[in-house]
Parts: C-alpha cells; structure tokens; sequence
C-alpha cells in the first residue's frame, strides 16, 4: 500500500530556510551599506540646502553680512565705521540663518546621528563652508564644498 503524500518532507523545509538564511547573510551588509549611504546624501542636500537658501535670501534683501565667522573681516570693524552703513542693506548673518531655517522647515537635523551638529562658517560673501559633527564648535567632516569624503566614509 503506498500512501499518496502531498506537501514538503522537513529536510525540503530545512534546505529552503537554509538558502534563505544564506541569502539574507549576503544581503543585509548591502543593504546596510546603502542605508548608510542614503543617510549621508541626505545630509549633504542639507548642506546645500543651506547653501542655496542663504544665498537666495542674501539676494533678495540685497544684504551684506556683516556678523560672520570671518575673524579678519569682523576685526575690520568699528564704532566709526558703523556709522556709515546702512543697516536696512547689512544684516546680522544669525537673522539670516534663522530665516534659512524657516525655509528648510526648521533647523536640520542629521540622519546619520541625530546628535550631530551642522556648523556653518561664513563671511561677508555667503557661505563658506559647512561642517557636521559631534559638538557644537568641533569642526568634524566638511559637507560643503563636498569633497565627497562624508558620502563615502562618514565621521
């Protein structure tokens, strides 16, 4: 008498699990990979976001920064001096920070570690250049100009 079996024998049932245990094993590290990456391109449209918002509204109010990271440039100034300038024309480069903010939605935050803090550093002439990293004045992997060392290896 010979029993009519449908369905899968356990030793069916262990190979499959098996190759899909060694196909996941060959995956998730790529996958993980380009998470990672995707992570750090987000960060770097950030930066030049930034970039783009605070040169745009640079432009429209016409105004020249006059309270930037440029130390040469700000020890240029004094009480003499500042009586000559249009303030409606030279602005605090922390208003227009603020404003680039309002138009990203909000200050950015980090996808890589929502810790990390994004340093801009600017002078009279805009922006030039952005860091991200663990602390506030700790200037740890520059995102813009993009070098591509952020996207490719992180902090």
């Amino acid at each position: 008498m010979h029993k009519d079996s449908k369905g899968f024998s356990l030793i069916e049932l262990i190979i499959v699990v098996a190759v899909i245990a060694v196909l996941i094993g060959i995956i998730a590290p790529q996958y993980l990979k380009y998470v990672e990456k995707s992570k750090r391109a987000v960060d770097l449209r950030h930066a030049r976001e930034m970039v783009e918002a605070f040169i745009e509204i640079k432009a429209i109010e016409n105004a020249y920064v006059w309270h930037g990271k440029d130390e040469a440039y700000m020890m240029s100034w004094n009480y003499k001096a500042a009586e000559n300038y249009n303030y409606d024309n030279y602005v605090n480069s922390d208003n227009i920070m603020m404003k680039v903010f309002a138009q990203m939605g909000g200050v950015p935050v980090s996808k890589v570690n929502k810790n990390y803090f994004f340093t801009a550093v600017y002078n009279g002439d805009g922006i030039k250049e952005i860091y991200i990293g663990k602390s506030v004045s700790g200037k740890e992997v520059r995102l813009y100009p993009d070098d591509g060392s952020y996207y490719e290896k992180g902090l």
